[in-house]
């Protein structure tokens, strides 16, 4: 039984290893990859050394080949391509030479970055390096073959020295994916967090504003208690009525005024057309019978407050006589019934009494208006209705902005759930085990 706790240990034990905190991931990839690729990294030590002294070897035998002259009995035409082809083939070379820099390091992260830059320029130089290579063997085919064999040994230790990457494809694409992966996760973190924050805020100016609201209503109540505020809407009630009475007052005046609305109408043309002239007061409150027959009653008050009788009632014998004479050229019964309605408000003083009314109506109007002037608890009112309409419309935005924070939160932890997922895949590429990240 001891063997078997024993074994259940040392795989607890394995199990626990394989459990990494997110933020100590690095870390983790960077022991991985030491213990994964320390044969590739060994080697590379190696090939390093050995790229150094055929770089150095190359420079020596460009050197010689620059150096060299073709011999006497070499034709013109030949000497002169293969010098040319010469230089051209050094400058290739020299370029190989100076953009071949062996590195210090041999993690396979600056391995691999170093084969794909070295074999892709030395690729590109090699085609033009071997177009060259004719002319230039022969004038000068030692020289020549040498640094062909130097090149070629270089394109051979390159391959060398990634030699023991081979198989290891899929590690490699997931050492090099997890860096990656990881700032990606830390930005959704960043993102999410953030997005909290700012929805933490909104919530309290929500919180702060239906406060605000809630005190609000509580002064709007206070005051409607109050025995001021009972004031103002008795003086309110009390307006309403005294305007509803001017209301039929109104109605009254227009009801008058209608049955002699076509006597009205004909004396209009005839003042204007210069049939007939008016006098100027006379024309005012024919307009005024006419467009707004209220306004007839407030026309004296505002015009002549002393003269009697009433310029409407002068107007109106005067129209009485215009009729009388049929200037206004109406049908005899039509005529008789207008005749009939102008004596009526004549006779019972119709306007006079009219005016009264109206007078009193708007002077017990004018009084209550200015004592609701007075009082001040109507704009504190409406100041505080206002203010509550205001954070109403704010509160609505305020709850349209944190469901839409939400609705980025949940997206950002939606994409944050997946990216874990990858992330985990690749880890345990990189493991060859089930690994358990601690976030």
């Amino acid at each position: 039984m001891k063997w078997l706790k024993k074994i259940f240990r040392m795989k607890e034990k394995e199990e626990i290893s394989d459990s990494i905190e997110f933020n100590s991931i690095d870390t983790w990839l960077e022991k991985k990859s030491k213990k994964q690729f320390h044969e590739l990294s060994e080697n590379a030590d190696k090939v390093y050394k050995d790229l150094k002294e055929t770089l150095e070897q190359l420079k020596q035998d460009i050197s010689e080949l620059k150096n060299s002259e073709p011999k006497d009995d070499v034709p013109t035409r030949l000497v002169k391509a293969g010098l040319t082809n010469r230089d051209n083939m050094i400058r290739h070379l020299n370029s190989i030479v100076s953009k071949t820099k062996v590195p210090m390091q041999s993690d396979y992260k600056t391995i691999l970055e170093f084969y794909k830059t070295t074999i892709s320029y030395l690729q590109s130089n090699l085609e033009k390096f071997f177009q060259s290579r004719g002319y230039v063997k022969a004038l000068f085919p030692e020289e020549t073959d040498q640094v062909v064999s130097d090149v070629k040994t270089l394109k051979s230790l390159l391959q060398k020295l990634i030699e023991p990457a081979k198989g290891l494809e899929e590690k490699i694409k997931a050492f090099q994916k997890a860096p990656e992966q990881i700032r990606y996760i830390q930005d959704l973190y960043t993102k999410i967090d953030q997005e909290k924050s700012k929805k933490e805020t909104l919530e309290i100016k929500l919180s702060d504003m239906k406060k605000t609201i809630n005190m609000q209503n509580e002064k709007i109540e206070s005051l409607k208690n109050s025995d001021l505020w009972k004031k103002f809407k008795d003086l309110e009630s009390s307006r309403t009525t005294y305007e509803k009475e001017l209301k039929k007052l109104e109605s009254y005046v227009n009801k008058i005024f209608s049955p002699i609305s076509k006597a009205l109408t004909r004396l209009e043309k005839q003042d204007d057309s210069g049939r007939y002239t008016l006098k100027p007061e006379h024309r005012e409150i024919l307009n005024l019978c006419l467009c707004n027959p209220i306004q007839v009653l407030n026309y004296d008050t505002v015009r002549s407050l002393h003269s009697r009788p009433l310029v409407a009632t002068d107007f109106l014998l005067e129209l009485q006589k215009i009729v009388e004479k049929n200037t206004l050229n109406i049908k005899e019964g039509k005529r008789d019934k207008i005749l009939e309605q102008i004596n009526y408000i004549i006779e019972n003083k119709i306007l006079e009494f009219s005016k009264k009314q109206y007078d009193h109506l708007q002077s017990k109007i004018k009084k209550i208006e200015d004592a609701i002037s007075n009082i001040t608890l109507q704009h504190e009112m409406k100041n505080l209705e206002k203010s509550i309409y205001s954070a109403n419309d704010q509160i609505a935005q305020l709850h349209h902005d944190i469901e839409s924070s939400q609705k980025y939160i949940d997206l950002q932890e939606k994409e944050l759930k997946n990216k874990k997922k990858i992330l985990q895949e690749t880890l345990e590429t990189i493991a060859e085990k089930k690994v358990k990240v601690i976030y």
